[in-house]
């Protein structure tokens, strides 16, 4: 856990620092709470805010840059046209790969805010425009626009049914705060372009919840052959 702490305190991504904060705070109110410290709660979250303050003036992707500068604005509304047509079981995962680059090729904001900037840095860094890897930089709309909305639910219940299985204890808040890691960064992020930010809190809490789920089994008594 400490590698995805230090991953996301160093990283000059936005969403990373805003999980970064989120995390500080839960890991600090919750603490403060556990040893009944609550006149400290106020003052914690205080420190945590002045935290987000020095990281959003030290990072220019806060204050240099606008919404209507962020690729992602354009890039959504072509997921969620797809979407819209085939909400129940999507496009595929080969079809809406496919037809999310052909629609994007073919809409105007689109091209100008995000295509032309990602071919530009494509033929510096590989000579070459490979467009088959455009996606629409969001885990939970690149999965609904591919496997529908029962994709979405299993991932949705992958995310949360071993934060919830778990009994409430040192383990439970470990794998709330890997969970919250992973949403947190597939809102701005696809699984398949950005392998660790969102792959290791997910086999993390995996780990986490397979190790529990083997103490509670070892712990079970035997019962006497019949």
């Amino acid at each position: 856990m400490a590698g995805v702490v230090m991953g996301l305190l160093l990283t000059e991504g936005r969403a990373g620092q805003i999980t970064f904060v989120l995390l500080a705070a839960l890991a600090i109110g919750a603490w403060l709470i556990r040893t009944k410290r609550l006149r400290w709660i106020v003052p914690g979250l205080v420190g945590v805010g002045l935290l987000a303050g020095g990281l959003w003036m030290a990072n220019p992707h806060f204050h240099d840059y606008s919404l209507t500068d962020n690729a992602r604005t354009y890039i959504w509304p072509v997921a969620t046209q797809m979407i819209e047509e085939k909400p129940l079981f999507g496009w595929g995962v080969s079809g809406a790969r496919q037809e999310f680059v052909r629609r994007g090729m073919n809409d105007e904001d689109f091209r100008i805010h995000y295509l032309l900037e990602f071919e530009t840095s494509s033929m510096e860094s590989f000579g070459k425009v490979n467009y088959g890897i455009i996606h629409p930089h969001n885990a939970f709309l690149e999965t609904w626009m591919e496997l529908g909305i029962v994709g979405l639910v299993l991932l949705v219940l992958c995310l949360l049914l071993p934060a919830l299985w778990l009994p409430i204890g040192h383990d439970r808040w470990f794998v709330v705060a890997c969970v919250l890691v992973f949403f947190v960064q597939g809102m701005f992020e696809s699984m398949g372009s950005q392998l660790a930010p969102l792959w290791i809190p997910l086999l993390t809490y995996l780990w986490a919840f397979n190790y529990s789920s083997e103490q509670n089994y070892s712990n079970r008594p035997i019962r006497p052959a019949q």
